[in-house]
């Protein structure tokens, strides 16, 4: 009988952002303006005259003409009258003022990011036979970062080693739009051998993380590739996530691993609930692992559900204190005025008896931390000679840094705690004022998985071919 198939004029598009940025800093205020310059992009195939494209980027930041962060569309509509060659990028000219967002990292004001890219293309047809009929179907094609590849193929990714270091065993990083867990994806080095890796697709925002273990040059490319959509090619036995991270949990099973993980001696395992592959705490309730760790290294936590006074914890001593960030919402009242009070602290914490230590404020980058659910949670610590320096970032937006003159011990293991919200009433003259309980709210969070990966400064830089997030430059691809 035959068959006509809905087919897109391109497969693929690769879209650059630009931005003409205003420096305003003083001092050691650094303070930039980003205003949306130009989009670029280049098609993957040329388009047949005719062919009509609409395209609407969403872009998230601080918008300098209103003051908050917020989401914009910057939208186009363009007749490629004559087509379009593939060989030539397509420039469109932003004019609208709208589109300015303000940066600072002493302010904690994170470059606006681009949420969304989605291309619509119309143009063309299919000649195809459907006995006895011959007929012309118009070709049509949807792209968004959140489409993953279809077909088979590869995309080659660039590591550039930057610590003058050869580096054995690091774990490097990198993300890609849509569902990449039915493409059978594993990944080689430039020789073609396989290496160890894990994924995780975040249906939350509809991108797939990759974790790949590799050996790095000192000051080399290495470049490795991820292979897509050969089933017989695909081997099981490297997607493991033990042969890729110093340390991981996904909570699958129906007990806490206790081979894994300390809890206080006063408190019963099963009350630790672990259920369908996620970790459930409740105020009061912490654990640390039996595993040490040493120097510097980064912790990746997603969580599922994040409530109010979550703290990861890390470099616990031998008199059972650690570091715990804090990332609290009590609040105290007085009269009709209502203060947030320590949204990001980071405190001494004694996994013996849950009692807490001094506690200080960042020294940069603070801002509220983000609560409800699938926030990917990153705890790096870097140590040097003198000091211990923490950063603290949700869902890739840096939300605390604190340094601390602090020399670790030898090997000292990690945790993860939860704690109660405490709300106050504050009464009496300004001058004295007195803090008063007004309650206490029982917090849960509930976790999917853990990791612990090495780390060195400064990292090795991941480039995927077609998504440099440095320049804005994304590749997607288009449906069907």
């Amino acid at each position: 009988m035959g068959s006509c198939d809905v087919v897109s004029p391109a497969n693929w598009a690769d879209v650059q952002i630009t931005w003409n940025i205003t420096d305003y800093s003083w001092g050691i205020r650094d303070l930039y303006e980003y205003t949306l310059n130009e989009v670029i992009i280049n098609f993957s195939d040329s388009l047949p005259a005719g062919t009509t494209m609409y395209i609407n980027v969403t872009i998230y930041g601080y918008n300098s003409n209103t003051g908050q962060y917020q989401s914009d569309s910057f939208t186009n509509f363009t007749v490629f009258t004559s087509g379009w060659s593939a060989a030539l990028p397509y420039i469109i000219t932003n004019k609208d003022t709208q589109y300015s967002y303000y940066v600072s990292s002493f302010f904690g004001i994170s470059p606006p990011e681009i949420v969304d890219i989605k291309i619509v293309l119309v143009g063309g047809s299919n000649n195809c036979t459907i006995l006895p009929i011959y007929i012309e179907v118009q070709k049509i094609g949807v792209a968004t970062l959140s489409f993953a590849p279809s077909g088979s193929g590869n995309v080659p990714i660039d590591v550039t080693e930057r610590s003058g270091q050869d580096l054995r065993d690091y774990v490097i990083n990198f993300t890609l739009g849509g569902d990449w867990s039915s493409l059978y994806p594993y990944v080689t080095d430039e020789n073609g051998n396989r290496l160890y890796y894990w994924y995780f697709y975040d249906a939350a925002s509809q991108k797939t993380w990759f974790w790949v273990k590799m050996n790095l040059s000192a000051n080399q490319v290495n470049t490795i590739y991820l292979f897509y959509g050969n089933q017989s090619a695909y081997d099981a036995t490297y997607f493991n996530p033990d042969k890729v991270f110093w340390f991981f949990d996904d909570f699958n099973g129906v007990t806490l691993n206790l081979s894994k993980w300390n809890i206080p001696t006063l408190q019963n395992p099963s009350n630790y609930t672990v259920s369908n592959g996620l970790l459930e705490l409740k105020g009061g309730q912490w654990l640390w692992t039996k595993q040490n760790f040493s120097g510097s290294f980064i912790i990746d936590l997603y969580a599922n559900s994040l409530d109010s006074t979550a703290f990861p914890i890390f470099y616990v001593d031998s008199t059972n204190y650690g570091w715990a960030i804090l990332l609290n919402t009590s609040l105290a009242t007085w009269g009709a005025t209502t203060y947030q009070l320590n949204n990001v602290t980071i405190r001494g914490f004694n996994l013996a008896d849950g009692s807490w230590g001094a506690f200080y404020y960042p020294d940069g980058g603070s801002r509220s931390p983000i609560f409800g659910k699938d926030i990917l949670i990153t705890t790096l610590i870097n140590v040097t000679s003198t000091q211990a320096e923490f950063y603290l970032y949700e869902n890739g937006s840096l939300i605390a840094t604190f340094t601390q003159g602090y020399s670790p011990e030898q090997s000292e293991p990690l945790g993860l705690g939860q704690w109660y919200e405490y709300n106050y009433t504050i009464t009496g003259p300004r001058r004295n004022p007195q803090l008063t309980l007004s309650s206490i709210i029982n917090t849960t969070s509930i976790y999917d998985w853990i990791l612990v990966r090495p780390y060195i400064y400064p990292e090795p830089e991941v480039q995927v071919v077609g998504q440099t997030s440095g320049s804005y430059t994304f590749r997607i691809y288009f449906k069907p």
